[in-house]
């Protein structure tokens, strides 16, 4: 029962229709619009909207908390640790919002308490256009007003219904507050930060002309300071997942912010080059009891600071620490594949089939591999979003940290430039770290521009399955005629491939990559693909099923490239043989021909 108090106010407002009535009073709001990668940062969680399906939103916050929504933003289905709540049918809300507009709507609410559905009546207005204060700032905002009662007299004692208020802000395009009558206090939230782009820095003016005379001595640089916007100190929450988020400022430039649990590393933001400002929003899960939150920030000169917050957990009365039992849920597979064959700076060299070769791998994955479309993010140079640093990130650290669960299998494919740069401090024995190249990338600034493979300890950290393979078709070398080219700032020189064995220590950690440390990778007219991803699309497609029993593991698909790659680039002139690096457990069922 408490279960479906809880959906019911958390989806507030987003299960409205609305009736005829309305009010010709001004001002209005008009339906928002979201693409993928839109962030909501609230006091419940970092919510990321992962995928956008027909006339569906899709928002995670991590495994098991996700929010679905029509493009209406009427809510669809609702999980909350694994627990879920659907709304058949979906409804809407009457856009725009006016002041004085109100409506009716009744459908039904699936539960685990209602396994059959509860027939419900919401009523609901919107009251007043006013200023609403929340961590984030304050907002002028929509209140509307709402109320849900059974239709069914017998229910009444059981579920005597519910009242609660959400406000909607214009400038914000979301909800930024909620307050519910309920005993479980997660049905509450606000906004803690807005995630928007970085905008383009504003132009320099000219200094104001002065009267002659010795110069004016610099003042002091400002301190290194952390405004902490949500939680407040001492605060008590009846869920245990929150976000913190703090601004962080220092004249010397922030160069790293570490946010740390009850003395445990929880999440580390580098800043690469030191910004002035940074803002930070690190999702948090709170244990039972005291708990203890520190965000220690670091200055480019060195400096630190630090501040704390002591925060509560208890769980509301009632609810229950147990879970039900649950049979082990079949195996997901999520993808996340990316082609880049033009880059934006001129003296990158373009790649021909690099687009072609995750084009075709992602729809072997969709259509015979047994992989669900909408798990399957696919960045190239022709898809809206494109294979840029920060989207690169996003679809590896969030994507997949936010969708895969334990016993998921995740594939990555990446195909492009891969890249050396000189980097003496480095723990490399070659002294050279090596790239991912993204579209945007800068050449002769690998090091802030680029994805370094060292990244990819972070993304598989992030990332919650127990099986993650990797197929990178670059290489390393900086030698021209392939994959792969050197900065002005990298002399040719012996690299090794010591950083892929550090990379897949972990176990349940496979890279696979298209030819070792000194060769090239090639791709071939004749193909029209990398030689690499022409035999693994081949692979996976079933030649690579060598004892024929309907399943392609990832040692077969290894032996197969292995055989295949080097006979293809010795006919071809070259000199190439995949490397796969990692710890498994056993062999490793890759795809069950057929899509099965």
């Amino acid at each position: 029962m408490l279960r479906l108090r809880s959906a019911l106010t958390i989806g507030l407002g987003l299960l409205l229709t609305v009736s005829a009535h309305t009010s010709a009073g001004e001002p209005r709001a008009e339906r928002p619009t979201y693409n993928i990668g839109e962030k909501w940062l609230r006091s419940d969680g970092a919510y990321d909207l992962l995928r956008s399906d027909k006339d569906r939103y899709i928002f995670s916050a991590g495994p098991g908390q996700e929010i679905h929504l029509t493009r209406d933003l009427a809510i669809a289905r609702f999980v909350r640790a694994n627990q879920v709540v659907e709304f058949d049918p979906p409804v809407t809300i009457g856009w725009p919002l006016q002041v004085g507009k109100w409506g009716t709507s009744s459908g039904f609410w699936r539960t685990p308490d209602f396994s059959t559905g509860i027939l419900a009546r919401f009523t609901w207005s919107v009251d007043a256009y006013e200023d609403v204060q929340v961590p984030a700032g304050t907002f002028k905002a929509f209140r509307l007003s709402f109320s849900a009662a059974p239709t069914s007299s017998q229910l009444e004692a059981r579920w005597p219904g519910r009242t609660g208020k959400l406000w909607y802000a214009p400038d914000a395009r979301q909800f930024i507050k909620a307050e519910g009558r309920s005993e479980i206090a997660l049905n509450d939230f606000q906004l803690v930060a807005l995630d928007r782009p970085e905008t383009a820095t504003a132009p320099v003016r000219p200094p104001s002309p002065r009267a002659p005379g010795p110069p004016t001595p610099p003042g002091p640089s400002p301190p290194l300071a952390i405004d902490i916007r949500h939680p407040e100190d001492r605060a008590a929450f009846a869920n245990p997942a929150t976000i913190v988020a703090a601004v962080v400022t220092s004249g010397q430039g922030v160069a790293k912010v570490v946010v740390t649990l009850n003395g445990v590393e929880v999440f580390q933001q580098p800043e690469n080059p030191p910004k002035p400002s940074v803002l930070l929003t690190a999702p948090v899960t709170l244990r039972e009891g005291h708990n203890t939150v520190a965000i220690r920030a670091t200055a480019a000169d060195g400096a630190s600071r630090e501040v704390q917050r002591t925060l509560t957990y208890a769980r509301p009365e009632g609810a229950s620490g147990a879970t039900t039992a649950k049979p082990a849920p079949a195996r997901s597979r999520w993808a996340v594949v990316i082609g880049v064959g033009r880059y934006d700076r001129p003296d990158v060299p373009a790649l021909r089939y690099a687009v072609a070769d995750a084009e075709r791998f992602h729809d072997v994955l969709v259509t015979q591999s047994g992989f669900q479309k909408e798990n399957v993010l696919l960045l190239t140079d022709k898809t809206e979003r494109k294979p840029t640093l920060r989207n690169i990130k996003w679809a590896l650290g969030t994507f997949l940290a936010r969708s895969a669960q334990k016993d998921d299998l995740v594939v990555i494919f990446f195909a492009g430039h891969g890249a050396p740069e000189i980097d003496p401090r480095g723990v490399e024995s070659d002294g050279l770290a090596k790239y991912l190249v993204p579209a945007d990338a800068d050449p002769d600034d690998l090091y802030s521009t680029g994805l370094p493979m060292d990244e990819l300890a972070t993304i598989f950290s992030r990332i919650e399955s127990d099986q993650v393979v990797v197929f990178l078709d670059a290489c390393y070398s900086g030698a021209a005629g392939g994959r792969t080219f050197a900065s002005r700032r990298t002399r040719a020189s012996r690299i090794d491939d010591v950083f892929l064995e550090r990379l897949t220590r972990s176990k349940g950690r496979v890279i696979v990559t298209a030819s070792r440390a000194n060769e090239v990778s090639l791709e071939l007219p004749e193909l029209g693909h990398g030689v690499f991803s022409h035999y693994l699309i081949q692979g996976i497609r079933g030649t690579a099923d060598l004892d024929r029993d309907g399943i392609v593991s990832l040692q077969e698909l290894y032996q197969y490239l292995e055989q295949e790659v080097s006979r293809k680039s010795r006919q071809a002139g070259g000199n190439q043989h995949p490397v796969m690096k990692g710890e498994l457990e056993g062999v490793l069922p890759l795809v069950r021909l057929g899509g099965r």
